[in-house]
Formats: structure tokens, sequence, C-alpha cells
């Protein structure tokens, strides 16, 4: 069953992550900030490593194209507690398109992940573009494309 566990968790982490921290926020005139966006994006990340359903559920604008319908929330809930070791780590990060409530940037992620908990580190760079929207004064992932 605890292989079971770890196989789902493992597929899950890797659509989210290669498909596809604290409290982002920032007033009208000052929330286009590449800080802030950074963090809206480790915050989603580290979610995933966490399996903190509830953050990341909280990281995404619900009206996004990537966020879970009822079903794959009741998966992912049913697999939270599991965490994984690794590091997501933001290496460029390129806005090209902004204002207050969107933001569009293309993004080099490398993530060192070991999804086994074995000691063996899966470590992958992916580029992709990602889409904050700004919801609830909060910077949220909208969509991730590769």
């Amino acid at each position: 069953m605890k292989k079971l566990i770890i196989i789902t968790l493992s597929l899950i982490l890797a659509v989210l992550v290669f498909t596809s921290c604290s409290s982002v926020t920032g007033g009208q005139s000052e929330n286009n900030d590449v800080e802030l966006y950074k963090e809206a994006i480790y915050t989603y990340y580290n979610a995933i490593l966490e399996t903190d359903v509830e953050a990341l559920l909280d990281s995404m604008d619900p009206a996004g194209p990537i966020y879970p319908d009822d079903a794959a929330i009741q998966e992912l809930q049913n697999t939270s507690g599991y965490s994984y070791t690794g590091e997501v780590i933001i290496e460029e990060l390129s806005v090209f398109e902004e204002n207050d409530t969107r933001a569009l940037m293309d993004v080099t992620l490398f993530s060192r992940i070991d999804y086994a908990n074995d000691g063996n580190f899966f470590e992958k760079t992916s580029y992709l573009t990602i889409e904050l929207s700004f919801v609830d004064d909060l910077w949220r992932i909208y969509n991730v494309n590769n």
C-alpha cells in the first residue's frame, strides 16, 4: 500500500511540477514586483513538494485552467501528508507582460527531488511560461506551460 501511495504521489508531483513559502501580497500600486512573483511560484512548488493540499489550492487561482476539479482535490487530500525531499530553484525569471492583475513570465526552474526518499535525486531543468493572476490581494498561479 505504501508503495502505491509513493507511486501515486510521484505521478501527481511529476504532472504538477513538470507540466504546469509564504504569503504573497502587494497593494494595487506595488503588486508588480519580480520578488512577489518568485514568492508565488515558490509557494506553489513547495506546496507540491510537501503535499500540502491547502497551501497548493491557496497558491492557485480557482479560475485558472490548471486548478484541480473536485475529484483531483479528493485524490490529493488522500495523499496529503507525505512529503518529498528536494528543492525547486528559480534560475531565471523574465517578465514579458504585466499589469495590476496579471503577469506572464518565462521561468527557468531547476528541480532536484527524491521521489522515493531513498537518496536518489531526480534533477531536471524546466523552461516554463507561468501566468500569475492577482486575486484577493495575492499573486496566484493561473497557468503553467512548457
